[in-house]
């Protein structure tokens, strides 16, 4: 589970094995089933928390300077 905030645009990305879940806290936000590329996008900051399985990378199959290590807080 990962609590998260987005605002803008995204990554092109896939997540061809893995189901997410969204929950949106504040805001709103256009979800797509598995394995579709998709491009999180919020007009407005958007909370949420994510919940997938442990070590999924957040950009999915396309890596890239906005990959982010899986941490524990």
């Amino acid at each position: 589970m990962k609590a998260v905030k987005i605002e803008g645009e995204f990554v092109w990305h896939s997540h061809p094995e893995t189901d997410e879940l969204f929950f949106v806290h504040r805001g709103l936000l256009f979800i797509v089933p598995r394995g579709v590329e998709h491009k999180p996008a919020a007009d407005e900051e958007c909370e949420m928390l994510l919940i997938e399985p442990a070590g999924t990378p957040n950009t999915g199959s396309s890596g890239g300077p906005l990959t982010r290590e899986p941490s524990w807080i």
